[in-house]
Protein backbone atom coordinates (compact mmCIF):
# COMPACT_ATOMS: atom_id res chain seq x y z
CA UNK A 1 0.00 0.00 0.00
CA UNK A 2 1.38 3.51 -1.79
CA UNK A 3 0.51 6.76 0.89
CA UNK A 4 0.76 10.24 -0.56
CA UNK A 5 2.32 12.86 1.50
CA UNK A 6 -0.52 15.72 2.41
CA UNK A 7 0.46 19.06 1.97
CA UNK A 8 -1.52 21.36 3.61
CA UNK A 9 0.36 24.11 1.40
CA UNK A 10 -2.05 23.60 -1.47
CA UNK A 11 -4.99 24.37 0.79
CA UNK A 12 -4.15 27.83 1.60
CA UNK A 13 -5.58 29.69 -1.19
CA UNK A 14 -9.21 27.25 -0.62
CA UNK A 15 -9.35 28.42 2.94
CA UNK A 16 -8.31 31.83 2.67
CA UNK A 17 -11.36 31.69 -0.22
CA UNK A 18 -13.11 30.37 2.17
CA UNK A 19 -12.64 32.72 5.09
CA UNK A 20 -13.22 35.39 2.98
CA UNK A 21 -16.68 33.82 1.70
CA UNK A 22 -17.43 33.58 5.58
CA UNK A 23 -16.34 36.51 6.68
CA UNK A 24 -18.66 38.73 4.02
CA UNK A 25 -21.75 36.66 4.12
CA UNK A 26 -21.58 37.15 7.62
CA UNK A 27 -21.83 41.10 6.87
CA UNK A 28 -24.53 40.84 4.72
CA UNK A 29 -21.99 40.82 1.86
CA UNK A 30 -23.29 38.20 -0.07
CA UNK A 31 -23.02 39.66 -3.78
CA UNK A 32 -20.32 41.60 -5.49
CA UNK A 33 -20.50 45.17 -5.17
CA UNK A 34 -22.68 47.74 -7.78
CA UNK A 35 -22.40 51.00 -8.47
CA UNK A 36 -25.24 52.80 -7.04
CA UNK A 37 -27.39 54.78 -9.62
CA UNK A 38 -29.08 57.87 -9.60
CA UNK A 39 -33.02 57.22 -8.82
CA UNK A 40 -34.63 57.12 -11.92
CA UNK A 41 -37.93 60.04 -12.59
CA UNK A 42 -41.11 57.73 -13.08
CA UNK A 43 -42.29 57.14 -16.63
CA UNK A 44 -46.10 58.48 -17.36
CA UNK A 45 -48.56 56.70 -17.65
CA UNK A 46 -49.60 55.26 -20.95
CA UNK A 47 -53.01 55.99 -22.26
CA UNK A 48 -55.77 53.56 -22.21
CA UNK A 49 -55.88 51.74 -26.07
CA UNK A 50 -58.12 53.53 -28.55
CA UNK A 51 -61.52 51.40 -28.81
CA UNK A 52 -60.13 50.60 -32.67
CA UNK A 53 -56.89 48.68 -31.70
CA UNK A 54 -58.35 47.25 -28.05
CA UNK A 55 -59.45 44.21 -30.12
CA UNK A 56 -55.30 43.31 -30.85
CA UNK A 57 -54.31 43.04 -27.13
CA UNK A 58 -54.40 39.29 -27.42
CA UNK A 59 -51.45 40.30 -29.67
CA UNK A 60 -49.35 41.43 -26.27
CA UNK A 61 -46.79 39.24 -25.53
CA UNK A 62 -43.88 37.17 -27.19
CA UNK A 63 -44.35 34.72 -30.00
CA UNK A 64 -42.46 32.14 -31.36
CA UNK A 65 -42.74 29.77 -34.25
CA UNK A 66 -40.49 26.95 -36.14
CA UNK A 67 -40.76 26.50 -39.32
CA UNK A 68 -39.51 23.32 -41.02
CA UNK A 69 -35.53 23.32 -41.85
CA UNK A 70 -35.48 24.89 -38.41
CA UNK A 71 -35.73 28.49 -38.40
CA UNK A 72 -36.99 29.88 -35.61
CA UNK A 73 -39.47 33.40 -35.98
CA UNK A 74 -39.77 35.43 -33.07
CA UNK A 75 -42.24 38.41 -32.65
CA UNK A 76 -42.44 40.39 -29.80
CA UNK A 77 -45.29 43.00 -29.09
CA UNK A 78 -46.34 45.84 -26.17
CA UNK A 79 -49.87 46.23 -25.12
CA UNK A 80 -51.81 48.48 -26.78
CA UNK A 81 -51.48 52.26 -25.72
CA UNK A 82 -53.24 55.27 -26.70
CA UNK A 83 -53.72 54.57 -30.99
CA UNK A 84 -50.94 51.95 -31.37
CA UNK A 85 -48.93 49.14 -30.79
CA UNK A 86 -45.54 48.54 -31.12
CA UNK A 87 -43.66 45.00 -32.34
CA UNK A 88 -40.67 43.25 -33.23
CA UNK A 89 -39.76 40.56 -35.68
CA UNK A 90 -36.75 38.36 -36.27
CA UNK A 91 -36.11 35.78 -38.16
Amino acid sequence: MHLARFDASSLRPSLHAIATALLLASMGCTSPARPVEAPRPSAPAMPAADPAIAPLAFMGGTWVMEQAGGAVIEEHWMPPAGQGMLGSFRR
